[in-house]
């Protein structure tokens, strides 16, 4: 059985309540395989407000979630889609 490495990088919005309240996918590696898993995620996650937002506005920000399977060996395709650089 291989191990399979990817990513999958989500653009999300976050509600004044700190939910995830919409999603889109901008990419995954290898394409779709772990974009179940990332959105299953995604449901758990809260979030609390910066210093900055004190009014508790809505803000969108980019994730990349990592799906590794094995510290020891990371393919290098992986290296090439998931880590930036």
């Amino acid at each position: 059985m291989k191990k399979i490495s990817g990513c999958v990088e989500l653009l999300i919005k976050i509600n004044e309540k700190g939910d995830v309240q919409e999603y889109k996918i901008n990419k995954s590696y290898p394409k779709r395989l772990f974009d179940e898993s990332a959105q299953a995620s995604l449901a758990t996650w809260k979030y609390k407000p910066t210093k900055e937002n004190t009014t508790n506005q809505p803000v969108l920000t980019l994730v990349q979630m990592d799906f590794e399977f094995s510290k020891d060996v990371v393919d290098s395709s992986f290296q090439k889609h998931c880590i930036s650089k």
